[in-house]
């Protein structure tokens, strides 16, 4: 089964709002990247919006160094589905998946289109899922790395079992090979929020198939 997480990235509360109205209505969990402006070069906002958002669930991608210092207002927010972190961000990958887990969460672990999957093999029996980043993070509309395709296929084939996320610059031409490579979550960040039509938008990632 594929899931599309429509995803919001900005710097101005203004604006979340704005995009958070116009997802909310088509998807039941929106993706929300959160960055400390250093492991990335974008403060984006996320924390205290998310605590604001009524019942709308998230999927949320944590873009900072050391993520463990961080983490903990997001434990107890229910509207939290999932936490995401980066491998190259953190020397704690094993506990702060126990950390996740104990809050009744999943956690991913994403990587970074440089970063090899030898960093993630210690933990890919502990985590929910793994995030492939097909951009490089922190602002909507990054250049797609399409090399980073043949990287998640040779993942997948080596522990098919393990659910796979992608993130950045997907589109419905790209869709069929990223389908391919092994990926069953989507997240969609510029393709939906930027249509006029987002609920068309996701019909059409879904037609790509």
């Amino acid at each position: 089964m594929i899931t599309i997480y429509p995803g919001i990235t900005t710097t101005d509360k203004d604006e979340f709002v704005r995009i958070l109205g116009k997802l909310s209505e088509i998807a039941p969990v929106l993706a929300v990247d959160i960055s400390d402006g250093v492991f990335v070069s974008t403060k984006l906002l996320g924390v205290e919006e998310i605590k604001s958002a009524g019942n709308q669930m998230f999927q949320v991608h944590l873009m900072v160094y050391n993520p463990e210092d961080v983490i903990k207002p997001l434990l107890i927010m229910p509207n939290v589905e999932s936490i995401i972190f980066h491998i190259e961000a953190t020397d704690k990958v094993g506990k702060i998946i126990d950390t996740i887990h104990e809050a009744g969460k999943r956690a991913g672990i994403a990587l970074n289109p440089e970063t090899g999957i030898e960093t993630i093999e210690p933990f890919v029996k502990q985590a929910d899922f793994i995030q492939f980043m097909t951009v490089h993070p922190g602002a909507y509309g990054g250049e797609f790395q399409p090399q980073v395709l043949a990287k998640m296929a040779n993942f997948h084939e080596k522990h098919p079992e393990v659910v796979i996320e992608i993130d950045g610059g997907v589109n419905p031409q790209r869709m069929p090979d990223i389908i391919k490579a092994g990926a069953t979550m989507i997240e969609s960040g510029s393709y939906i929020v930027n249509s006029d039509d987002p609920e068309k938008a996701i019909a059409e990632l879904k037609r790509g198939l």
